[in-house]
């Protein structure tokens, strides 16, 4: 080719673009967000003077899974998150355990402190025996 500008290409990629692209002077093409898969891209040339190649060259290739998207990654989440949960868990019944024992030492405290007032009040409430004998 005398004149390699002019060159225009148009391409697809299957099951990512319905249709042929527009005709460019680009002679790279960057795909964002594509699936992890395996795909064919198709490429056609056009000659300066307008005449389409009458093949298209393609090619295949696979996309492979990034760490996040694979299923090992996503049940190692899902059996983080059911950890957490029960570290939760145990850790509010460790605390519930605790404020248990707490409430029992105090209301033993409390029947303690009720009991030693009865015995006071029963000592204080027993009748005194006064004797008037005649003083001298």
């Amino acid at each position: 080719m005398s004149n390699p500008d002019g060159v225009r290409y148009r391409y697809r990629l299957d099951n990512v673009d319905s249709e042929w692209s527009e005709p460019t002077a680009l002679r790279e093409i960057d795909y964002t967000n594509i699936p992890p898969g395996r795909f064919r891209f198709h490429v056609m040339a056009r000659s300066p003077d307008g005449i389409w190649s009458g093949n298209e060259t393609t090619i295949t290739f696979e996309v492979e899974a990034a760490y996040w998207q694979t299923r090992w990654f996503l049940v190692s989440c899902m059996a983080a998150f059911v950890v957490l949960l029960w570290c939760i868990f145990r850790l509010r019944v460790r605390s519930i355990q605790q404020r248990s024992e707490q409430l029992s030492l105090i209301n033993a405290k409390l029947e303690a402190q009720i009991a030693e007032r009865k015995q006071a009040e029963k000592g204080c409430g027993r009748p005194r025996r006064i004797s008037h004998a005649p003083t001298g």
